[in-house]
Parts: C-alpha cells; structure tokens; sequence
C-alpha cells in the first residue's frame, strides 16, 4: 500500500479526528460500509493507530485544513500555514543552531523547517517535548531527506503552506480530498 494524505477544508480544525481519521482508514483500505467499525487506538503518548488493520497514522491541521497521513509503516505528518511570526527569535530558541544559521539566509524556509522537525517528533510519537534543538533537519545546506534514517518528503500541496511526511512506505504518496 501507498502512503495516502487525506485532507479536509473545514471550519473546525479541531474536534471528530476519530471519527475522520475512520472514514480515511476506511478508505485507505479499501472497505466499504461503515467506517465507524474501526476502532481507533492510542499509544500511551496518544498517537493513534488501527490495531485491527495494522495500519499507522498521523494527524495535523492549520489553517481551516484538517489533514492526515495513513501508512502500512510508521508515519509522521505535518502541515503548517505560513503566516506572519518572529521567525528568527523561534529558530533561535527551539531549533538547532545549524537549521538557526541556516535560517538567517532562507528565512523562506521557516515553516519547512518546523514542519520537518514536527512530522519528525510525531513520527517517534514523543510529541512536542523539550529538545527541538538536539537535532536538525538541515544537512549539506538543504533540508535532509533523512533523519536517523528516516525518510523526510516534502510535499507541494497549498499556496502558502508547508507540508512534511515523515516515514511512512517508500514510493508514491497519494492524495486526496475528503469530506464530512
């Protein structure tokens, strides 16, 4: 199985992610009829996951986007909007002092920064802990692909957002849009 986005243009960002993240596991595997029959599971540090299908998923939303990435393998997804912020007082304090230097020449590349780093830490399941900066997602003056062997791709998928799946099965991603 590929990896699938499923994304969803909503007014309520927050709120009924079991209930979406259902009927896109539902989708993801084919099955047909009620999508309320997979159970969703959480890890003790509330990643969720469908033990019954073994399939891995991640949630993320910003900006009136609700999206989430399903996987056969472990996955990490982040999306985040570009908007206005102090960038360089951010990078300073959470990320690592080579994505901070990095920073100072691509300041366009704040937000695929952030996404990187947080699809990384939702792909551990550690979540948003203290320790941001131990690691960075700049290597030889680019983003990584990789980070601690595992595949970061940068995905195109709105004007004036950033997207990252972290992990997941290599080859294509699939996208699609879903609707409540």
């Amino acid at each position: 199985m590929s990896d699938r986005i499923y994304y969803l243009r909503t007014s309520l960002e927050h709120g009924r992610s079991d209930e979406r993240l259902r009927l896109a596991a539902a989708r993801a595997a084919g099955l047909s009829g009620d999508a309320a029959e997979l159970a969703v599971a959480r890890t003790a540090e509330g990643k969720p996951y469908f033990p019954q299908n073994g399939l891995h998923c991640s949630v993320t939303h910003s900006g009136g986007i609700w999206l989430c990435a399903i996987s056969a393998m472990p996955v990490g997804v982040d999306l985040q909007r570009h908007q206005k912020c102090d960038r360089k007082r951010i990078a300073n304090r959470f990320f690592h002092p080579d994505e901070a230097g990095w920073l100072e020449t691509r300041e366009d590349a704040f937000f695929d920064v952030w996404c990187a780093k947080e699809s990384y830490v939702k792909y551990t399941g550690e979540g948003m802990l203290p320790g941001l900066d131990l690691f960075s997602v700049v290597a030889g003056g680019k983003l990584a692909e990789e980070i601690n062997g595992v595949p970061l791709r940068r995905v195109e998928l709105f004007p004036d957002y950033s997207l990252c799946l972290c992990g997941g099965a290599p080859g294509e991603i699939t996208i699609t849009e879903i609707e409540e």
